[in-house]
């Protein structure tokens, strides 16, 4: 954890400012120590990463949280595709480059650290990387060496910040995996500066039919299985998607006015980049939680407004994915949300 990270950290019990105690510094690093709040709940620092979580929501969501941050000890997402700029704003093409210099960026759900590095490079001020699983220790050594970057375990739904010091917060395929996604929505939104921008990615309902149809009865068994055999029945199904991808969609997946022939044309299209071991790890991604929700348009609008957040541009990447901004509703006024008042 870097030293400047204790202006922007609360106790998520309390929202009472925390105080460093028994610090173990390394090269501008607290290692180790704890952080103590107004009730005297202290906080452990592992590995250069404060601990600020309270107790998960649902055995659903502990579940999910669990899965995840064993995913990204399997997968390694730090370079090549994955990783790159390009593929970030595939993901957000909400966002421009020139959100980021200058700013005090969040990364609500960084899983391994992938973005921290694309959003430091583009000139952001201060990036803090946010997850609720074991990931974070990844994270962190990924990150370490870039001085304007910290990371921190806590959860959206109980976030352990200030609110109103964030200029941009990213969460890129977090939303839709939380107990309560209207509830962590607008806790993200308090963490808003004034004017500030918040952009999400969520899955979409549209385009995926034929996927989901499929997919959900494998989701109903395979959170519970042991992860050596997820593992491989992720290889196995890799087998099929990654040969359709390279094959079948390339030559037969688009029209030549663009649209497209085959079902989620546009999405193999996107698995073409990827390497067998990154198909794989997609596959897994999508069999290892419990809880995973697939967006309407009028789902997402409301979602925003509900969250009391005006959403400001919608896209929908690949056409199976919505890529969603918006700012925080002004107090005590009306707004105009898709359609629906925010008060």
């Amino acid at each position: 954890m870097k030293l400047w990270a204790l202006e922007y950290l609360l106790c998520p019990e309390t929202g009472s400012p925390v105080e460093l105690r028994d610090a173990v510094c390394e090269d501008g690093e607290v290692m180790a120590g704890s952080l103590r709040g107004a009730s005297g709940r202290e906080y452990p620092i592992r590995r250069g990463v404060p601990d600020l979580t309270l107790q998960p929501v649902s055995s659903a969501e502990d579940q999910t949280v669990a899965a995840f941050g064993e995913e990204w000890d399997i997968f390694d997402y730090r370079e090549g595709f994955v990783a790159s700029r390009e593929l970030f704003f595939t993901f957000f093409p909400v966002l421009q480059r020139d959100d980021f210099p200058g700013r005090v960026v969040l990364d609500a759900g960084c899983g391994n650290g992938r973005w921290l590095g694309r959003m430091a490079e583009m000139g952001s001020r201060r990036v803090i990387g946010m997850d609720y699983s074991c990931s974070v220790h990844n994270s962190w050594l990924n990150t370490r060496h870039l001085p304007n970057v910290t990371v921190v375990q806590g959860s959206i739904l109980q976030p352990p910040l200030r609110p109103g010091v964030f200029d941009l917060i990213a969460s890129m395929g977090v939303i839709h995996h939380l107990d309560d996604p209207v509830r962590g929505m607008r806790e993200l939104g308090t963490l808003l500066r004034p004017q500030g921008k918040i952009a999400v990615w969520l899955y979409g309902q549209e385009g995926n039919e034929l996927y989901l149809s499929m997919v959900r009865p494998l989701r109903k068994l395979c959170p519970h299985l042991p992860t050596k055999l997820l593992l491989l029945l992720s290889r196995m199904l890799a087998v099929p998607v990654w040969a359709h991808a390279h094959a079948t969609n390339r030559w037969w997946g688009t029209r030549r006015d663009g649209t497209g022939r085959l079902p989620m044309a546009g999405y193999f299209d996107f698995l073409s980049n990827l390497t067998f071991d990154d198909v794989v790890s997609t596959v897994y991604d999508q069999l290892t939680p419990q809880l995973a929700r697939y967006y309407r348009r009028d789902e997402v609008d409301a979602l925003f407004a509900d969250a009391r957040l005006t959403l400001t541009a919608c896209d929908t990447p690949r056409g199976n994915s919505y890529s969603v901004a918006g700012t925080r509703a002004i107090s005590g006024a009306k707004s105009e949300c898709c359609g629906r008042k925010v008060a």
